[in-house]
């Protein structure tokens, strides 16, 4: 996996930031949380500068030893909001789709965005492989009972 050097990142934000006057910054990465180190640094580094942020990942991302510390350090310093790829809340439709995620995985996500104060939304595809109406109502379900957005 190749991605920009911490550093160089970190100047990139910083430089406009500052240069276009911005209050807010979308991290379009969609495994932000994958590197808990890197992840960390740029956050502190946003949190410096003020800025509100959001940013992806994939439910498999949050729910490891030192994510829900990872996320409360991610509030802190000005995360309001995290996308999460949950995709379906169905087992087999996940497995299907060679997702790499179980539903205990998003269950785990979630509690711990809710438990770090992180509005959380998830990114949900209907019509994948295998998907019924059962299926879809089951998303939706999970959906509603979590009070996330979709």
């Amino acid at each position: 996996m190749r991605t920009i050097k911490t550093g160089i990142f970190i100047n990139e934000i910083k430089k406009h930031f500052n240069k276009y006057n911005l209050e807010s910054v979308f991290i379009r990465d969609d495994i932000f949380t994958y590197n808990q180190e890197r992840a960390r640094a740029i956050s502190s580094m946003l949190g410096k500068i003020k800025a509100s942020w959001l940013c992806m990942t994939r439910p498999n991302l949050l729910c490891r030893k030192g994510d829900r510390k990872l996320l409360e350090h991610m509030k802190k310093n000005g995360c309001d909001t995290v996308m999460i790829g949950i995709e379906s809340y169905n087992q087999k439709i996940l497995d299907i789709n060679c997702k790499g995620v179980t539903i205990s995985e998003i269950d785990r996500s979630i509690e711990n965005c809710i438990a770090a104060g992180i509005r959380t939304i998830a990114f949900i595809i209907f019509g994948l492989p295998g998907e019924t109406e059962k299926t879809i109502q089951n998303t939706f379900g999970f959906i509603q009972n979590t009070g996330i957005e979709m």
